[in-house]
């Protein structure tokens, strides 16, 4: 199974090649690679209270980063394959893939559309637990399906997509299939003013009955967005309905609200909410909501709030959750400085009758803190922190995360790094055995013509590998 993954990711990969070549201008493209050789020490690999044990861990990375943008076609590409050599035996060698690619495929310009998103990557198995090797498994989330826009009128328009859905788990069996819909009529009143009035659709099949129930989810919201030359706003409410398979079919009010504003040319900053039925796959894709596109899931409409700025929210894999969401983004950026704080807060209450909705509903309030210092156009330090503090609904449990990281990056040639960081986290709870404390030292060196290609990309699409640029 996990093997016919990987042939069916190449085979994705190849079904965007020959989309560009189909493009007259098959020139319109940048490309970067990545060959790292790297050691990590960490003196609790196992990220446990009593008796921690240190490991010596080689790397060695490859990677490829594509960015197409033609006329026809438009194609974020980040691809990194990690060997993992744990020198004292404390884990099993393993190779990590990390994939985070999305493309559109304009086949009638503004009329019809084929759209993909495709994340590779690694989570949690206990999202309660740390993340150590025995704790991670890797995950697939793809989508495809095409987009149908009719115009009626000078200041009416009719939108419909339809998304194909596969999501693969190495380890938990909440693999599944199934599709999303959406329909959408619009007005615009003046320009950078629309009204509209939209319909979600999400169908979910597990191959696994006993793990999760087949459901369908069905939402109607109504919508507002506004747009001027320096923010944006983005409104809607509505009701969704969740039918799972030998249950009673379930109801609330859902929305979504999202305002994004660049006080300055340097500065912006994003407050945002959402009440939404969700599950994992929606977190590690980077939506909450049912569709893509500009009014839902991955690219900030009325499915996601957080934006550039993420979530570090985890959950169980496949269950159906409604996720209550606030969360404020700051951000400054310029030549020889970068600057990010977000605060966000969560409620998650999963709907599953049974262990998972009495152990895993939780309430959670966190922050994310970082400054990037350029002292040379060769040379930055990083310096970045979190903090999450999870307390826990049915069960007597309350975590407090909190981690601390230092890197050092100097070009020395041009491509060619040298890497230094630290980090220390750190787990305070109620439940002593969850509690821990870890150092972790890693150096690297490597050739990496990535990141030229990685500041062209939208904020977007800067996922997987490119959260540790």
């Amino acid at each position: 199974m996990y093997k016919n993954k990987l042939t069916f990711i190449y085979g994705i990969l190849l079904l965007k090649i020959i989309l560009i070549l189909g493009t007259e201008d098959v020139y319109a493209y940048s490309l970067g690679y990545l060959a790292e050789i790297s050691a990590e020490y960490t003196d609790n690999i196992g990220r446990v209270r009593e008796d921690p044990e240190s490991e010596i861990t080689q790397i060695i990375s490859g990677g490829l980063v594509f960015l197409e943008s033609s006329e026809k076609v438009d194609v974020n590409f980040d691809l990194t394959i990690r060997n993992l050599d744990y020198k004292n035996d404390l884990a099993d060698d393993q190779t990590i893939y990390e994939l985070a690619s999305n493309g559109e495929w304009r086949i009638s310009q503004d009329v019809l559309t084929i759209r993909y998103d495709d994340t590779f990557d690694r989570v949690r198995i206990d999202s309660t637990g740390s993340e150590t090797p025995g704790n991670q498994e890797d995950v697939n989330i793809f989508s495809i399906g095409p987009e149908l826009q009719i115009q009626l009128g000078s200041s009416n328009e009719f939108i419909t997509e339809y998304r194909y859905l596969n999501n693969y788990y190495e380890v938990s069996d909440a693999d599944s299939e199934g599709s999303t819909g959406a329909a959408r009529l619009q007005h615009q009143s003046v320009p950078g003013t629309i009204y509209s009035i939209n319909y979600f659709e999400t169908r979910l099949n597990y191959q696994d009955s006993e793990f999760a129930q087949d459901y369908i989810e069905r939402s109607f919201l109504l919508g507002f967005e506004k747009e001027t030359g320096t923010s944006q706003l983005i409104l809607g409410i509505g009701q969704s309905f969740l039918q799972s398979e030998g249950s009673e079919e379930s109801g609330t009010t859902t929305g979504a609200l999202r305002y994004e504003r660049n006080a300055t040319p340097e500065a912006r900053w994003i407050v945002g909410y959402t009440r939404a039925y969700a599950n994992s796959t929606n977190l590690i894709s980077g939506g909450y909501g049912s569709t893509s596109g500009e009014y839902g899931g991955t690219s900030g409409g009325y499915g996601s709030t957080s934006g550039a700025y993420g979530s570090s929210i985890a959950t169980e894999a496949g269950t159906v959750f409604i996720i209550d969401r606030v969360s404020l983004g700051i951000g400054r950026e310029n030549i020889s400085q970068v600057q990010l704080l977000e605060l966000y807060g969560a409620k998650i209450d999963y709907e599953n009758e049974g262990d998972i909705d009495d152990i895993y509903d939780r309430n959670i309030a966190g922050l994310r803190i970082g400054i990037r210092e350029n002292f040379t156009q060769d040379m930055s330090l990083l310096v970045g922190g979190t903090y999450e503090g999870t307390n826990f609904v049915d069960i007597p449990r309350q975590d407090r995360d909190a981690a601390v990281e230092v890197r050092y990056d100097y070009e020395f040639q041009r491509n060619i790094f040298l890497r230094l960081s630290y980090t220390r986290d750190a787990r305070e709870s109620t439940l002593p055995s969850v509690e821990y404390l870890g150092n972790t030292y890693w150096l690297s060196l490597a050739y990496d013509s990535t990141i030229r290609v990685i500041r062209n990309l939208p904020r977007t699409g800067r996922r997987g590998r490119l959260r540790n640029r």
